[in-house]
This record gives C-alpha cells, sequence and structure tokens, in this order.
C-alpha cells in the first residue's frame, strides 16, 4: 500500500516537472503562432462559408486579380525558400532544443498567409465561374433578339387590327374580329415556340431524347367553376377555352379531395393547362414520343392563404402555383427531389400534418414518376388592363394590372438542370423577359377580344353573319335622324 503511494507521489512530481520544461518551452514566439494559425484557420472557415457575402467576394474577385496571383506567388517562394534556406535551423527548433525563433515565424506567417490568400482565390475563381455560366451565350441572344423582332411585328400587327376593328365598327365586317382573334391565337403560340428555341439553344444538348416543352395554364377563379359546374360540366374561361369536370377529379394534385367539390371550396384558384397551346421540341424521332399518353388538362389548386379562421384551404405546389404567390420566375432543376422536399414538408407542417395521407403522397409522386417534366422553369405572366369598357377608347399602350398573375409559362425538358442553376435561370428569364410581356400583352388582347363579344353582344347578338351589322347600321340611323 505504502508502496503505491510513493509510486503515486513520484507520478506527480515527474508530472510538474515536464509541465514546467513545457512551460519553459512555450514562449512569445509559440503564443503568438498558435494564436495566428487559429485566426488563419477561422478565418479561412469564415470565407467558404460566407463566400457569398459581399465584403469576401470583393477581396475574392481581388485576389483572382494580377496583383492577387503576384502576392499569392511570392507568399509561395518565400515559405518553400525559407525550408531549403533555414531547415537545419527550422528542424533543432521544432524537433531539438533551440527556443523558436524568427525562422520559424517566418515560416508559419507566409504560409498561412499564402492559405489565406488560396482560399481567397479559390472562392474568387468560383464567383467568376458562376458568373460565366449564368450569361447567356452569344448564340442565344442572337436567336432571342430574332424571336423578339419577329413577335414585337406580329404584337403590332395584332394591336392594329384591334384598333382599326373597335374605331370602326360597326362599317367593318365582324368577321374581321374573328380574323384578329386568329392571329392572336397564332402570335401566342409563336411566343412559345420562341422560349423553346431559346432555352434549347442555351441548353446545346445533341441528345435525340431530350426534348422541350412549354405550355399555358390559365388561373380560374374556383368560385367560378363552382358554380358553372354545378350545371354543366364543361367550363368555358375568358379566353374562349373550356375543360371538362373531369380534369378537376382526375387530378392528384389536391389534398382535399373527397370529390370535385370539395377541391375547389378549399382553395382559391385552380390553374388550368390550356392544351391546345402546348408547343414541343425535340429532334428525337417520333417513336421517342409514343411513350408518353395524352392525359386531361392538368389542374393544379391555388390558395392566397393557408388557413382563414378554422378553415384550411389545399397547400400550394412548387412550381407554377408558387410562382404566382411571389410572383417571380421559379425554376425547379429536379422536379422529382423537388416533389419529395415538398411532401415532407407538407407532412411536418403544423397546419397540413392532421390532414397529410401517404394516398396523397403516392399519387402525386407516381404522377410525376410517369410525366415528362424532369425540370421547370415557371413564369408568372400579368394582365394588362387594355380598356375598360366597350364604350372607352381603345388603349394602344396598356396598363399592367399587378394584383395577380393571370397566367403562368411553363418550360420543361424530360432531363433534369435544364439550366444549370438558379442564377442561370434568372438570366434566362430577363433575356426572354421582352417575349413574356409580349405573351402578356396578347393574351390580355384575346381575353378584351372575349370582353369586347359580350358587350356586341348585348347591342345585336354578336355572330360573324354581316346582317346583323346592316341591322344595327340601320337602328343607329334611326335613332340620329330622330
Amino acid at each position: 500500500m505504502d508502496l503505491n503511494l510513493i509510486e503515486v507521489f513520484y507520478g506527480i512530481v515527474r508530472f510538474f516537472k515536464d509541465f514546467t520544461s513545457f512551460l519553459e518551452w512555450i514562449s512569445t514566439a509559440v503564443i503568438f503562432l498558435l494564436v495566428f494559425l487559429a485566426l488563419i484557420i477561422f478565418s479561412c472557415y469564415f470565407i467558404v462559408k460566407e463566400s457569398r457575402n459581399k465584403v469576401i467576394v470583393q477581396l475574392a474577385r481581388k485576389a483572382h486579380t494580377g496583383y492577387g496571383n503576384i502576392i499569392f506567388t511570392l507568399l509561395s517562394i518565400a515559405w518553400a525558400s525559407s525550408v531549403s534556406v533555414l531547415g537545419n535551423d527550422l528542424k533543432n527548433q521544432w524537433f531539438g532544443s533551440d527556443s523558436l525563433g524568427w525562422e520559424s515565424i517566418f515560416f508559419f506567417v507566409s504560409v498561412g498567409c499564402a492559405v489565406l490568400v488560396g482560399v481567397l482565390h479559390y472562392v474568387g475563381q468560383k464567383a467568376i465561374e458562376k458568373e460565366k455560366e449564368s450569361r447567356a451565350p452569344r448564340e442565344v441572344v442572337r436567336v432571342a433578339a430574332t424571336r423578339v423582332s419577329d413577335l414585337s411585328a406580329m404584337l403590332h400587327s395584332c394591336q392594329v387590327a384591334m384598333y382599326d376593328f373597335v374605331r370602326g365598327f360597326p362599317e367593318v365586317p365582324l368577321t374581321d374580329l374573328t380574323d384578329c382573334e386568329d392571329n392572336i391565337i397564332q402570335a401566342k403560340e409563336n411566343c412559345l415556340t420562341a422560349m423553346l428555341d431559346i432555352v434549347k439553344c442555351w441548353d446545346d444538348s445533341n441528345d435525340d431524347s431530350i426534348y422541350y416543352k412549354a405550355n399555358l395554364f390559365n388561373l380560374i377563379k374556383s368560385s367560378a367553376a363552382l358554380e358553372v359546374f354545378n350545371i354543366q360540366e364543361n367550363f368555358q374561361h375568358d379566353t374562349s377555352y373550356s375543360f371538362n369536370i373531369k380534369a378537376v377529379e382526375k387530378s392528384p394534385f389536391f389534398l382535399f379531395n373527397d370529390n370535385w367539390r370539395a377541391k375547389l371550396e378549399k382553395c382559391d384558384y385552380i390553374l388550368v393547362n390550356e392544351q391546345s397551346l402546348s408547343k414541343t421540341l425535340s429532334s428525337a424521332s417520333e417513336d421517342s414520343h409514343a411513350s408518353y399518353e395524352e392525359h386531361f388538362p392538368i389542374c393544379m389548386p391555388y390558395s392566397e392563404k393557408q388557413k382563414v379562421e378554422d378553415s384550411v384551404f389545399q397547400p400550394n405546389l412548387e412550381g407554377a402555383p408558387l410562382a404566382i404567390k411571389l410572383k417571380r420566375v421559379m425554376y425547379l432543376p429536379q422536379v422529382k427531389k423537388n416533389i419529395e422536399r415538398f411532401m415532407s414538408d407538407i407532412e411536418l407542417s403544423p397546419v397540413y400534418k392532421s390532414f397529410f395521407n401517404q394516398d396523397f403522397r403516392q399519387s402525386v409522386v407516381s404522377y410525376y414518376e410517369t410525366d415528362v417534366a424532369s425540370s421547370i422553369i415557371s413564369i408568372p405572366l400579368f394582365k394588362y388592363r387594355v380598356w375598360n369598357t366597350f364604350l372607352e377608347e381603345f388603349k394602344v399602350k396598356p396598363e399592367l394590372e399587378r394584383d395577380i398573375p393571370a397566367c403562368v409559362l411553363n418550360v420543361y425538358a424530360n432531363k433534369d438542370f435544364i439550366l444549370s442553376n438558379q442564377k442561370m435561370a434568372e438570366a434566362f428569364y430577363d433575356l426572354t423577359k421582352p417575349i413574356c410581356d409580349i405573351l402578356s400583352v396578347l393574351i390580355s388582347l384575346r381575353i378584351a377580344l372575349v370582353e369586347y363579344r359580350k358587350e356586341v353582344d348585348s347591342f345585336i347578338g354578336f355572330t360573324t353573319c354581316n346582317a346583323h351589322v346592316k341591322a344595327y347600321q340601320t337602328f343607329i340611323q334611326d335613332n340620329n335622324s330622330k
């Protein structure tokens, strides 16, 4: 027992002796180097973590310039030469009995500074690469400029035709209005085709199995659809586009889905795909398209609020509904992964978790497993106020209504990452914004045309028969003569 106590006592003595030797070895130079290296490590971690910080981005860009490269080279030469010239001194100070001197300080300071500049150089390189990726290639800009020029001429032609008809009615034939509507529809189709030309040129894929599609989602009040579907099975939209009640019944995108009435009552609007305007662009053979089956128009819910008092509304899916909610372009680079994440968020949401069920998850996931859309760009399109009533003067320069989008333009492909990242998607939108604006005006013109027909109906019962025009002209002349 006494022997063990003696061993413990000698052990404590040796520890304090070694610790005293360690304290003697520790010097001001060692403390300085430890603090310096800790700061370098922390700085490198902070730079990588906060690589989007404005100050760090500026420093990184300077490190990536010619002066930055010279500094990095000089620092690298400094620490490398210190090893060869001061090698013996460094060895004695690190592994021998010599105290750390200026040689070690010079080595560690040069290495630390070189590492710091190297990390800044790396961050700057990544920032420049991302910036280059987000820039449109020259060929894409050329294609976009050509399409914008052509579409601008078509828009001008449609505007002038409608203006001439409104100002000249009832002297002009009513068939001119039908021709004007056909021209507007053709111009809208050309806008969608132009978007596909640009995205295909930007993607620059040589894979024949890849193709690109564009479609237009109309925003319809669910209350209006409910009112119509209580009477009949077909709904006539403002732009003369109709869809069947089965589009709502077959849609898997409604969480509250006991029946079509429950689906519509639990949302403020529905988004319905106007299939007649859908466009496809591909170099693939026709056989490659045979595996994709036709289906009812896509129908999605849109709710302005998740919950109002005790009533819970349908959740908004990512893509087109979220583009309406945020009023900005949305990019889903991997649709299947985005949907899985959306489902996980809904399942954990305090608002929806008590209503969530696996049937809803499975039906939506199964839809996208068979759907062709692997990556989607959703662009909200706003309505222009072309005129207020039939009797007011037609406005060639329409006013923009930004309360809520009228439509959503979807551009997608059957491949992940139709564009490399979010910045590139934003650059794509910036480049194609003139086309989107033209499409918005065309949509507004067609809506105004339908409203105009309703106004004409109240006067003469609109048909394409010019006998009604003559009857109306006689009516006007009789009233003027009184």
